[in-house]
């Protein structure tokens, strides 16, 4: 199942459009509302999860990159080595490293683990989408 993303009339602050959200160092994480308008933008997603997930369920134009099983991801995460995202592929596939990339897992753990792992790549505009697919598929508040 693919879910379209909705059109841009839903207002967002003018400080996220491309190029203008500053850098960082620690895991920035940005409101579904945010990822729809920079999506709407053409910021890439990243889909961090597993294939059989991504399979089931992904956003519109997400782009799937295989992530690591689930106990070999936190002995990796304990030891603080470098996550299995291939830098080299990373690379190839994202060479502008000023360009922003969005990433999202199921809730925030994946996508926190790539972001950070992108950022040890010197990429400098890399977000996690806040609480994940699950937050940004749940009915929204009135």
């Amino acid at each position: 199942m693919v879910y379209e993303l909705p059109s841009s009339g839903d207002a967002v602050g003018d400080d996220l459009r491309l190029g203008t959200v500053a850098p960082s160092l620690e895991v920035r994480c940005l409101t579904p509302l945010e990822v729809r308008r920079l999506v709407w933008e053409g910021v890439p997603l990243l889909d961090a999860r597993s294939r059989r997930e991504y399979q089931r369920c992904h956003l519109h134009h997400a782009i799937h990159l295989a992530t690591p099983a689930p106990a070999h991801a936190k002995a990796l995460t304990a030891s603080l080595e470098p996550l299995p995202w291939e830098a080299s592929l990373l690379r190839a596939r994202f060479p502008d490293r000023r360009a922003p990339l969005i990433c999202y897992s199921n809730a925030e753990g994946r996508s926190h683990q790539l972001v950070l792992r992108l950022q040890q790549l010197d990429y400098l505009h890399v977000y996690a989408l806040a609480g994940g697919l699950n937050r940004f598929l749940a009915p929204q508040d009135a």
